[in-house]
């Protein structure tokens, strides 16, 4: 059985502090636990592994064995870490970070800024871009999370109909997701619809199938179920190789820098003492 205390969001912050709607983090507070464990793992590791090999290498250790040490202990930490990440999370989030690096592409193709991270960020983010063509799909999500559905439904009633099918699925889903932030309830017909017509082998169609797997996660999480995952672990297999790929350019290769600056720090601070 899944860890309920664990897997349970969290409670929503003081009245007047920006956050985000508990129902927008679902997903990613369920698998942040366990990539953020995997991550003291990796850090924890690394500074060990680089203590072992300075005390082996004994008088023999020097500022030019710095770089190598790090290296060693950086790979030893970050694979450590993969592996002890517990393989339905770790799947689960290729799922959902595959689709993640994909929506923030389109957001910096669009708007030409980087995607804000944080309930501050956001709503500063939306008060210096007003709605436009150009900003129109990335401020439905962003209001979304911060609660503000009658805003995004209102926002969204402006468009124009879709021309394409990856539009039909970005109307669509906009509205899925606005609709379960605003009632905890799932709407599925137009969903189901959109999935019926679109071609079986398309790209408009697999992005929808994955999206669909993440909303399905959320509801599940929200209702407390342990299988939440599921539905992002049936989907996954689908994404083939470009997922894992998604996961380690974003997470794994982000974690051994952070990781190789570390230990290389401690590496030539040791060396130098000696």
């Amino acid at each position: 059985m899944t860890d309920q205390r664990r897997d349970r969001p969290m409670p929503p912050p003081p009245p007047g502090t920006p956050a985000f709607h508990p129902r927008g983090t679902l997903v990613a507070g369920g698998l942040g636990g366990a990539l953020q464990r995997a991550t003291w793992v990796s850090g924890i590791v690394s500074i060990l592994v680089t203590l072992i090999l300075v005390t082996a290498l004994g008088d023999r250790y020097s500022v030019v064995l710095a770089p190598v040490v790090a290296v060693l202990a950086t790979v030893v930490g970050v694979g450590l870490a993969f592996l002890t990440m517990p393989s339905r999370s770790r799947r689960a989030f290729e799922t959902f970070a595959w689709l993640g690096r994909r929506e923030i592409n389109r957001f910096r193709e669009r708007t030409g800024s980087n995607v804000p991270t944080d309930p501050g960020s956001v709503e500063q983010w939306l008060r210096d871009n007003p709605r436009s063509p150009a900003t129109a799909f990335p401020r439905l999500e962003l209001l979304a999370m911060l609660g503000r559905t009658d805003e995004a439904f209102a926002e969204q009633a402006l468009m124009p109909p879709p021309g394409t099918d990856a539009e039909a699925v970005e109307h669509a889903l906009a509205r899925r997701f606005t609709a379960f932030i605003a009632t905890g309830q799932p709407e599925e017909s137009e969903l189901d619809a959109l999935e019926a017509r679109l071609p079986g082998d398309s790209d408009a169609a697999l992005e929808l199938a994955v999206a669909r797997a993440i909303g399905e996660a959320r509801v599940r999480r929200a209702a407390g179920r342990d299988d939440w995952r599921d539905p992002m672990l049936a989907v996954r297999p689908r994404l083939g190789r470009d997922a894992t790929m998604t996961m380690v350019r974003d997470v794994w290769w982000k974690l051994a820098l952070t990781e190789l600056l570390l230990a290389l720090g401690i590496a030539l601070i040791l060396a130098l003492w000696r």
